[in-house]
């Protein structure tokens, strides 16, 4: 299957899309590659070459982002998805996650939709309600590959402006990579397939995610929500109809 032109090709459009969409937003390639290469090949593959892939080609723009990003919601965030992580993991090592799939779906398309008619959160976002995101973060993260929803919803709901937003995610995403890699690599998943895929995979998504970098610094911050929005009602509607096939 590895060696199919046609399952590569697919591949390599997944990739491009994801690493466009990851460098415009900060966030995105989870949604795009893990069910696209899940259809692919499979979901113990799509995950680990979408983890290993997004770690090494973002990290320079991680590094940079470590120096803007707002350090008193991210390291909350990340250590409490650390905790529920490897929780995810069993999920999708030994579970049926069609109907968690469905849940969370619906549940991001009814976010979706309130933040798309206009609400934003005007008051302050406490301790705790940070610890439950970061936690349902990293379990849907172990679980079906995707920690961004609730992570994106809690940061464009509130009133921190774009460039802040993406520097948030691509710290809040390179903290996270670190415990997401160590955990698949105990639980052997990445395999020789896996590393082979990533190998030939990664250089497409590299090229892609610098030029939505540059498509960022272009765009206003109205663009930016929109954008954002989008994609994340796009990946709810995607998880209720891939739940339910």
């Amino acid at each position: 299957m590895v060696g199919d032109p046609v399952t590569l090709a697919l591949a390599f459009a997944a990739m491009a899309l994801a690493g466009l969409v990851r460098g415009f937003s900060g966030f995105g390639a989870a949604m795009i590659l893990v069910p696209s290469l899940s259809v692919l090949f499979a979901p113990v593959v799509a995950v680990p070459v979408m983890s290993l892939t997004d770690s090494v080609c973002t990290l320079p723009i991680v590094i940079d982002s470590f120096r803007r990003c707002d350090w008193r919601q991210v390291l909350p965030l990340a250590l409490s998805s650390a905790v529920t992580f490897p929780v995810g993991v069993q999920v999708l090592v030994h579970l049926d996650a069609a109907v968690l799939t469905v849940a969370i779906g619906l549940l991001v398309l009814a976010v979706t939709a309130l933040m798309a008619a206009g609400w934003r959160y005007r008051g302050h976002i406490g301790l705790w309600a940070t610890l439950a995101t970061g936690a349902t973060a990293g379990f849907l993260g172990g679980a079906i590959g995707i920690a961004g929803p609730p992570v994106i919803l809690f940061w464009l709901a509130g009133q921190a402006d774009a460039v802040r937003v993406r520097a948030n995610l691509f710290a809040y995403f390179g903290c996270s990579s670190v415990i997401s890699l160590t955990t698949l690599t105990v639980a052997g998943l990445f395999t020789g397939e896996v590393l082979w895929l990533t190998l030939i995979l990664a250089p497409v998504f590299a090229l892609a995610l610098m030029l939505g970098g540059r498509l960022f610094r272009r765009a206003d911050e109205r663009v930016f929500r929109l954008v954002a929005l989008g994609i994340v009602g796009l990946v709810g509607l995607a998880a209720v109809v891939s739940g339910l096939a």
